[in-house]
């Protein structure tokens, strides 16, 4: 789910669609919604269980992965106007 804003500004670059382009810009912003949304979730329960925090940050963790892979294709995004 994450990477679908990628996908569908990967579709943008080879059919220089305008359409595909909102959509993936829009999408783009709604997985960052997402990924924030459940980074704050893990995080009020690493809090609330302990024993879980090692797990809950890895998890936080791969989930950070995905911010290097959104900037690059925002700057795509925003250099192809």
């Amino acid at each position: 789910m994450l990477f679908t804003g990628e996908y569908s500004s990967l579709r943008v670059l080879i059919t220089k669609n305008a359409d595909f382009d909102a959509q993936g810009f829009h999408l783009l912003f709604f997985g960052a919604a997402v990924t924030l949304l459940i980074v704050l979730m893990l995080l009020i329960y690493s809090v609330i269980d302990q024993s879980k925090s090692d797990a809950c940050l890895k998890a936080i963790g791969i989930l950070m992965l995905n911010i290097p892979i959104a900037i690059i294709y925002a700057i795509i995004e925003l250099n192809d106007y």
